[in-house]
């Protein structure tokens, strides 16, 4: 058994390269190396938890042909958070957010995704390409909850050869994912087949189908947000903007959204004034 553990790890190529072996790796710092972990051929569940994996230059985590349990890490301000390439396992109760590309990237995959708070990166927060099929909810009792909020570009994108399951469409065991706030769709589908996404959150009730592309089910919608908000915030002024949002005429409110997105990152850091700015200009922007 291999395990390494409250580690600070930087300035490498590769912060951790496993190839044939399934070293757990717990509680430590990896950053500033062009990809944080890389795993090649995980003969067995490799377990990846509790670690802070920031400013990784490629990837935060790259997974190829490994099954990884991928638990409560804090993944940041990098490129991409994590690619899973022809690998299964899960990803849960990670925090992603601020990467400069997507959250996570899927090629021919098909981990179990849930509880995890992907948001504010500026790509797409998950891309499904090449054959992938994520499950957005668990085993047993770990449904969904996943958030996948404000981010640069869709929600969740899925290629024509894709086709992730957003729900199970059981009334007794809804996926309670919440997906909003996005920059341009919440779901983007590009599959052949229809993309099952009922009993979800989208931000709104009832949600608008100009968030949707493709044959999306988003039917049986929640009428509240199951989870918390990524950064914390349920002020009143951040709501009315976000309404203003919905129910904007504007044909062209991206502007708008990205300084609703700054107004809420001013509010998380109790820049108040400054947020207060950043919601008036949605405001007057988004209502024409």
């Amino acid at each position: 058994e291999c395990i390494l553990e409250y580690c600070t790890i930087k300035d490498a190529t590769f912060g951790v390269y496993s190839s044939n072996a399934s070293p757990d790796i717990i509680n430590c710092t990896i950053q500033d190396n062009w990809i944080g972990i890389y795993s090649y051929y995980a003969y067995a569940i490799q377990l990846i938890k509790g670690n802070e994996i920031k400013d990784n230059r490629n990837l935060g985590i790259c997974l190829q042909y490994s099954y990884s349990d991928v638990d409560s890490n804090d993944i940041h301000n990098g490129n991409r958070g994590i690619l899973f390439s022809y690998s299964h396992g899960g990803a849960h109760g990670n925090d992603i957010h601020d990467c400069d590309s997507h959250g996570i990237d899927l090629f021919s995959s098909g981990p179990y995704l849930y509880k995890n708070m992907i948001y504010g990166n500026s790509g797409n927060g998950v891309y499904c390409t090449y054959y992938s099929a994520p499950y957005f909810q668990g085993g047993d009792d770990d449904i969904g909850h996943n958030v996948i909020a404000y981010n640069g570009e869709k929600g969740i994108r899925i290629d024509n050869t894709s086709l992730p399951y957003l729900s199970q469409d059981d009334p007794y065991d809804p996926a309670n994912n919440s997906i909003y706030s996005n920059i341009e769709e919440e779901v983007y589908s590009e599959a052949t087949h229809e993309v099952t996404a009922t009993y979800n959150w989208w931000g709104e009730y009832p949600p608008n189908p100009i968030h949707f592309v493709g044959d999306v089910d988003y039917s049986n919608w929640l009428t509240s947000d199951p989870n918390s908000n990524p950064y914390g915030l349920h002020k009143i002024m951040a709501e009315d903007s976000t309404a203003n949002l919905t129910n904007s005429t504007n044909e062209s409110p991206k502007d708008a959204q990205e300084h609703f997105y700054k107004g809420y990152k001013l509010e998380a850091a109790k820049k108040y004034q400054e947020a207060i700015s950043e919601y008036e200009y949605v405001d007057r922007k988004s209502v024409v």
